[in-house]
């Protein structure tokens, strides 16, 4: 997006009129519906709901109410059924929700934040429809380019609402026990981020399997520190693990963006339900406030469980269940207010999903953990 608004800006400094406009092709019809399923795998597999769904509706409703106006003021009638087909196969409206703003790097890691570039881009990619009902005179290049413009916009607002990449360095690395294992990289700048959120590393590898060379990992450190996180190795596993399990001490990666909103609320009582690996992100929320009103429980497999005994530091009344010991139904008598409780649930996607079915109308609200495979 910024490439093209710089040549389109040179063009117009040097005075060339031919200067093409862009245009987007995925804008009608017979490619709405491939467009719309592919997106809506990419939501799946990423997690990533929010900004997508507040632009769509946003900027659909913008054009559907700005092309009514515009087609009374010719005098011609179209239903909103039509109308929403126009926005929906005339525009890239879709297209753009669920594959450019999907894209972790330039996505805001603060909620807000990304409410607000959702809602500015929606702004912006409508002006040459809005601005034609409103009777406002805009430069060609501001309204024929509006969905270049709103990547940049959206850019920057994650950049100077702290979204930023940084080089890390690996410098230790500890076997935990089976296949996990403990990474320690070192950064110039320390990463900010609240314990809870996940960070994304890039591991550029040769030939990378359709899961591609990124990865979500949840931070163990605290904020400003040394960045450690703990991974399984399983196998069969994926190109991007077998790179990880490959780089060497003093070799490099790149933390791209980072995101999540597994973070725990100002106030209120807290239950946190983890098993196996998935407690990582316990030991920095724990660790960041030790006087907080938390009861942790884990579930522990026949293999060796990570961090447990650090666990059992950080939460003196640890309560410790056989991971199929610990149904919904074992967690509420061991928790008898956990009505009041915000309950956090970290682990294997398959469990989580149990544990959330069986816990979310019993808790006061519940939170889980992003996951993006092995």
């Amino acid at each position: 997006g910024a490439g093209i608004l710089l040549s389109l800006g040179l063009a117009r400094i040097a005075g060339i009129e031919s200067m093409p406009f862009t245009s987007w092709w995925i804008a009608n019809e017979v490619l709405f519906w491939p467009v719309l399923a592919v997106g809506l795998v990419v939501l799946w597999r990423t997690g990533i709901f929010l900004m997508p769904w507040i632009f769509a509706v946003s900027a659909g409703v913008w054009v559907v109410l700005s092309m009514q106006d515009i087609n009374a003021g010719f005098g011609n009638e179209l239903s909103t059924f039509d109308l929403i087909g126009f926005a929906l196969y005339s525009t890239p409206i879709v297209f753009f929700a669920l594959f450019m703003l999907t894209e972790p790097i330039t996505r805001p890691s603060k909620i807000r934040a990304q409410i607000g570039a959702a809602i500015a881009a929606a702004v912006i990619v409508t002006l040459g429809f809005t601005s034609t009902v409103l009777e406002l005179r805009l430069p060609s290049f501001v309204s024929d380019s509006g969905y270049e413009w709103a990547l940049v916009v959206t850019g920057l607002i994650a950049v100077f609402t702290g979204q930023r990449s940084a080089v890390l360095t690996l410098r230790e690395r500890a076997s935990l026990g089976g296949d996990a294992v403990e990474y320690r990289w070192e950064s110039k700048r320390p990463l900010a981020f609240v314990p809870g959120q996940y960070i994304e590393l890039d591991l550029p590898h040769a030939r990378p399997d359709v899961r591609g060379r990124r990865r979500a990992f949840s931070p163990i450190s605290a904020p400003g520190t040394d960045l450690v996180f703990a991974t399984r190795h399983p196998e069969p596993a994926s190109t991007f693990k077998r790179a990880l399990a490959a780089r060497q001490v003093g070799e490099r990666a790149r933390v791209t963006s980072i995101h999540g909103t597994f973070t725990w609320p100002k106030r209120g009582p807290i239950l946190l339900v983890g098993a196996g690996i998935g407690v990582t992100p316990f030991l920095a929320q724990l660790a960041a406030e030790p006087e907080r009103d938390v009861v942790v429980l884990v579930g522990i497999r026949d293999e060796s469980q990570p961090y447990l005994e650090r666990l059992r530091e950080l939460s003196p009344g640890l309560i410790e269940f056989q991971v199929d010991e610990m149904t919904p139904d074992a967690i509420v008598a061991a928790v008898p207010d956990l009505k009041q409780r915000h309950t956090f649930v970290s682990g294997r996607p398959e469990w989580v999903q149990e544990q959330f079915l069986g816990l979310h109308k019993r808790v006061k609200k519940i939170y889980t953990d992003f996951f993006w495979g092995s």
